[in-house]
């Protein structure tokens, strides 16, 4: 869940400024989050690239050019940056790893909630949307 991204980050943040986790474990968390969301993001980039692709060929409208150009050109700008930052960010997470004062259970405590956030925020988001279209389904 890409709001799981933004909400690690934010939790880290919020809980180094506070003094309950150590440098490395920021370090680790925000390193991890560039390597996993960031390839995540490539992925749904490449995919949202070929959906915008198929509707302009679909319907030759010059916007749905524009939208697919505009589509391919920021996942390749999205890879080259995750391929330009991949090994720093590796070499950080091995030293926030070799590091003293990491804690893998405080990396376990800040994914957990992240992800806690990410889903509440998502799924309400869906259900909200869900009661705003036309065409409604209650389960």
């Amino acid at each position: 869940m890409p709001m799981s991204y933004v909400a690690s980050a934010l939790v880290s943040f919020f809980l180094g400024y506070l003094g309950y986790i150590s440098l490395s474990t920021f370090y680790f968390i925000l390193s991890f989050n560039f390597l996993f969301f960031g390839l995540t993001f490539i992925i749904w980039g490449i995919i949202a690239t070929l959906t915008s692709i198929m509707a302009f060929r679909g319907s030759h409208n010059w916007i749905a050019g524009l939208v697919a150009g505009y589509d391919a050109f920021v996942t390749i700008f999205d890879a080259w940056d995750y391929i330009s930052g991949f090994m720093s960010s590796w070499k950080d997470i091995r030293r926030s790893i070799d590091s003293s004062d990491f804690s893998v259970l405080d990396v376990i405590v800040i994914l957990l909630i992240a992800f806690g956030i990410g889903f509440v925020i998502s799924y309400t988001a869906f259900k909200q949307g869900q009661k705003s279209s036309r065409i409604s389904y209650y389960w």
